[in-house]
């Protein structure tokens, strides 16, 4: 079968305190006034009245006899607590002997207001949750409430679950198809393709494939074209790539304007084989990423295939596959000689 190989190659990269509400008890009734002085010469002075209602006390009553005594001056008092009740009448003085001189006004006792009972302590906040353990995509244990006016206890660090998801291991890129080759020998080898809604004609045509080696030492990547059966399922092996001489994301272009020796009108299939061939030592597995596949110069509508969500591959392997331009694996034993597999990859 005539080989043909690369013309070009090239790389690109991938309170508040209210005292109405929160009072004391109520004093008792206003506290009583002084004793009073005591008269002069002859009579006494009169008793200090009780007080009255606040900051009035009574009138001591005049006291008879030939001389008056001083009046008494009533002892000022100040009851604490709450409001105060209205204090009683002053008891008149008893009567001195001659003529009393007016008693000065007893002051009553100021009442002052009761202080509030103090707020209640509001409990403290809960403690601060745990951070959560890093993992795939797990997330962080939430902390328990404390109980009110207790410190609260942080909740234990929460434990990540790995997310799951078309990734493997980390892996990742915009929108790519995963191939995977257990590559342990230069014979191993495994066919990836593409098959077209029609024979198209590839006598000019260029193919170019972007492609990223995300792992693998040793082995080849080889482009090629096929017939689909009409006439036949002749293959043409368009050029060889060795896998460790391509860093990062790179374009593998085929020109075909100087093949010969394969009919070039009637291909059907387009692909990609990983073999091991070329090399002492491999990877297992060797992993390839496929971005896209362009096909130039034919009448192929589109003529750009890229890979950007899961329905643009198939992942069951066949040996016919299908034929609606998705990227399949062939495993008949003549084209996959080992169990290899294809994925889908996302962001």
């Amino acid at each position: 079968m005539p080989v043909a190989f690369a013309l070009g190659l090239t790389f690109a990269s991938c309170s508040v305190y209210e005292p109405s509400l929160l009072t004391g008890e109520a004093s008792p009734a206003s506290a009583r006034g002084g004793s009073s002085g005591k008269a002069g010469a002859a009579g006494k002075g009169g008793g200090a009245a009780h007080g009255g209602t606040p900051g009035t006390g009574g009138h001591a009553a005049s006291g008879g006899g030939p001389a008056g005594g001083s009046s008494g001056t009533g002892g000022a008092s100040s009851g604490t607590g709450g409001a105060s009740s209205a204090g009683d009448s002053g008891a008149p003085g008893e009567a001195g002997q001659g003529a009393g001189g007016e008693g000065n006004n007893g002051a009553g006792g100021s009442s002052d207001a009761g202080s509030g009972g103090s707020a209640g302590v509001v409990g403290a906040t809960g403690g601060a949750s745990g951070s959560g353990t890093s993992g795939g995509g797990g997330r962080a244990g939430a902390g328990a409430t404390g109980a009110a006016g207790d410190a609260g206890q942080g909740g234990s660090a929460g434990t990540g679950t790995a997310g799951t998801g078309g990734n493997a291991g980390g892996e990742a890129c915009s929108g790519c198809a995963r191939l995977s080759v257990p590559l342990a020998s230069v014979t191993d080898q495994a066919h990836f393709l593409m098959t077209l809604p029609a024979n198209t004609d590839f006598t000019s045509a260029i193919v170019t494939f972007r492609v990223l080696c995300k792992a693998g030492t040793g082995g080849q990547l080889r482009g090629y074209l096929q017939h689909g059966g009409t006439p036949d399922f002749a293959f043409l092996v368009l050029g060889i790539t060795e896998l460790a001489d391509l860093s990062g994301w790179s374009t593998v272009s085929y020109e075909l304007s100087s093949v010969t020796g394969f009919d070039k009108t009637v291909v059907r299939r387009v692909g990609l084989e990983v073999t091991g061939a070329g090399s002492s030592s491999w990877l297992n597995p060797t992993i390839v990423y496929l971005d896209s596949i362009s096909i130039a110069n034919t009448e192929l509508d589109p003529s750009s295939f890229s890979f950007d969500d899961a329905t643009t591959i198939s992942t069951t392997p066949s040996s016919s596959g299908p034929r609606d331009q998705r990227l399949w694996l062939n495993d008949a034993v003549h084209d996959s000689n080992v169990p290899a597999a294809l994925s889908w990859l996302g962001p």
